[in-house]
C-alpha cells in the first residue's frame, strides 16, 4: 500500500505528523528537498538560467515560478538544448511544471512573459525534487 502527504493548496508549505501503527516492512521515505529563489528582472526583455543536475533516472522535478507584476514564463532545457518541460508562453503571474527526469544537466529559463514590458519585476523561483 502506498501512502503519501500533501498540503491542501499547492505551493503552501507547514509541518505535519505522519503516524503508522501495526507492522511494516520496507519503510521508504522520499524527501523533497526544496531550493527558492528570489530575483529580479531588469526589464521585460530580461532572462535568467539556472542550472541543476539530476543525479538518479525519473527524478521528480517540480517547478514554481510567481511574479506580483506581471505574466511569467519558464521552460527546463536538457544539455542537447531541446525543452524538456515547462510553461513558455505562461499562464499569468503563476506557473509550475512536474516533470520526471533522466540523469543529466539541465537549465530553467525563467523570464517575465511580456517581451514589451520595460520597468523591473521582482520573481520568486521554487525548484523541488526527490531523493532517495
Amino acid at each position: 500500500m502506498k501512502k503519501s502527504a500533501a498540503t491542501a493548496f499547492r505551493g503552501s508549505r507547514g509541518n505535519y505528523q505522519l503516524n503508522i501503527y501495526g507492522k511494516v516492512e520496507n519503510l521508504l521515505q522520499r524527501q523533497s528537498q526544496e531550493k527558492v529563489i528570489n530575483g529580479n528582472w531588469a526589464n521585460g526583455k530580461s532572462v535568467d538560467q539556472y542550472t541543476f543536475e539530476v543525479t538518479a533516472n525519473n527524478s521528480v522535478l517540480d517547478v514554481e515560478l510567481s511574479c506580483p507584476d506581471y505574466g511569467v514564463s519558464s521552460y527546463i532545457v536538457n544539455d542537447k538544448g531541446a525543452t524538456v518541460g515547462g510553461h513558455i508562453y505562461g499562464g499569468g503571474n503563476y506557473v509550475y511544471d512536474i516533470v520526471s527526469l533522466p540523469a543529466g544537466t539541465y537549465q530553467i529559463y525563467v523570464a517575465p512573459n511580456n517581451s514589451f514590458e520595460t520597468r523591473s519585476g521582482n520573481y520568486k523561483l521554487v525548484v523541488s525534487w526527490l531523493f532517495k
